[in-house]
């Protein structure tokens, strides 16, 4: 009514009444000058009295954002090759059936290789050696020899109890041991069980009671799976897995991530596996923007983001969420202009970017892939960023014409967009913590011997270059 009041973060805000369903508030620059959520409320005068229920208003962080019109079932990040893998359906026509590669850096598809029929679940092996994909048109996993994409083995998945053939519903291969792959078989969005290969030989022990859909290992002993609202505790070792645990703790039968000691669910659960307990939710709920691996936790710069519809705001555009790992609630998002439909797949790619699937992006059921770089994805430090000082790497040295190499570099001064250069150029780096950085070597640096300097770089505020450390190539 006349003499409402608009009140931003809880502070008046200069308001025109236009009509009674229409107010006009002025908003100050100042109050845009940070990426935040914010409590937007109207107060009636206080001779009529009430309050509104809160609205959420979003000043967005800058992001870059790119879209690529190929229809893809799933996504994987090489950080050796710096490259996205993208699963392509048959329905793309003359190019489908196929693995695309993708320059996330310049949002270009670099090179296509035929797969088989229908390629769907994507796995790739830690040292960058295999990509594992679920052929759901033969039933089968085929493996791709990298960087060649030579066919190498396509192991049969087996007749369905419901007709037809098994396909893979998730797969992730053993940490530290390439040629070993768990997946989990079924049809009909009903899981058979979860079986464990060694190259082409099925191993013998698989878990069926309970028959979980999604997987995550936590060490190359343990993996978590979820089976509806149950979460499965596997021991694995060189005859298959067997279940040492099971609890109830999931919402929302869907994915499960592991992180720090920590497993997150699709539908925003924090759980303890050790306590079996949850410790924390994002409340994300279990609706279509929030179930379907779009919940990707990031304990090393304390944050969790999330792609869909955030359930705490009118909204009905697609946003990339920035929360606090810590504390569950939501810091600033990213809104992913121009892009409707529902978001799956979630993928971090580089230090500053992600890649989801963007499914039904037109009226033809099609889906696009979906590039965003922005400063939310890697928080700018409030003070300034040290020099680095890297002390020592590990391994020191390797035997030229080997495969990718997965360097750790210890010192002191490490943050988040911490870069690496390899002999001048740039490699793909992970930030741990302040002493700790893990650095990808792809196996096309490491073809001659001879020395090679690794530098440190932090990014401004403050930041420098560090002194090299020396690799030697034998």
């Amino acid at each position: 009514m006349d003499g409402a009041v608009v009140r931003w973060n809880g502070s008046a805000r200069p308001t025109t009444y236009l009509d009674s369903s229409d107010l006009q508030v002025q908003i100050a620059t100042t109050d845009l000058i940070r990426p935040s959520f914010v409590n937007v409320v109207v107060a009636n005068p206080t001779s009529i009295g009430g309050i509104s229920a809160p609205a959420t208003f979003n000043v967005s962080f800058p992001a870059t954002i790119k879209v690529i019109n190929v229809p893809a079932n799933d996504l994987v990040w090489d950080p050796y090759a710096r490259q996205i893998y993208a699963s392509v359906p048959s329905s793309a026509g003359v190019s489908g059936n196929s693995i695309k590669v993708i320059d996330p850096f310049t949002g270009t598809v670099l090179s296509s290789h035929f797969a088989g029929s229908e390629p769907t679940k994507l796995a790739l092996s830690d040292d960058g050696q295999f990509l594992y994909v679920g052929l759901n048109g033969a039933g089968s996993v085929l493996r791709l020899h990298l960087p060649s994409f030579a066919h190498d083995l396509n192991v049969p998945l087996g007749a369905s109890f419901f007709g037809g053939v098994n396909t893979a519903f998730d797969m992730k291969t053993v940490p530290l041991n390439p040629h070993t792959l768990a997946v989990t078989v079924g049809a009909s969005f009903f899981s058979n069980g979860l079986e464990f290969f060694t190259d082409a030989t099925e191993l013998p022990n698989i878990v069926t009671s309970p028959a979980p859909s999604f997987i995550q290992f936590a060490d190359a002993n343990t993996l978590y799976g979820s089976a509806g609202s149950t979460v499965v505790q596997v021991a694995v070792d060189s005859n298959g897995g067997s279940v040492i645990g099971q609890f109830n703790a999931l919402s929302c039968g869907f994915g499960i991530h592991y992180a720090a000691g920590l497993l997150y669910s699709d539908g925003g659960q924090v759980i303890d596996p050790q306590t079996q307990s949850i410790i924390g939710n994002y409340a994300l709920g279990c609706n279509n923007n929030n179930t379907t691996g779009n919940l990707v936790p990031k304990p090393a710069i304390n944050r969790t983001f999330v792609a869909g519809i955030p359930p705490f705001t009118f909204s009905s555009s697609t946003m990339l969420t920035s929360y606090n790992l810590r504390h569950f609630t939501p810091i600033g998002a990213v809104n992913v202009a121009n892009v409707t439909g529902g978001p799956t797949n979630l993928t971090p790619w580089g230090s500053n970017g992600v890649a989801f699937i963007n499914h039904n992006a037109s009226s033809s059921g099609t889906s696009q892939i979906v590039l965003v770089q922005s400063p939310m994805i890697l928080p700018r430090s409030a003070s300034p960023n040290p020099v680095p000082l890297p002390v020592s790497v590990t391994p020191s040295s390797a035997v030229h014409g080997g495969g990718n190499l997965r360097l750790s570099i210890t010192g002191s001064g490490f943050v988040p967009g911490s870069t690496v250069t390899w002999n001048g150029s740039q490699v793909s780096v992970e930030f741990v913590n302040s002493t700790t950085l893990l650095v990808y070597v792809p196996a096309s640096d490491l073809t001659d011997a001879g020395l090679r300097s690794l530098t440190v770089t932090n990014p401004a505020p403050g930041g420098g270059i560090s002194s090299p450390l020396i690799f030697t190539i034998n």
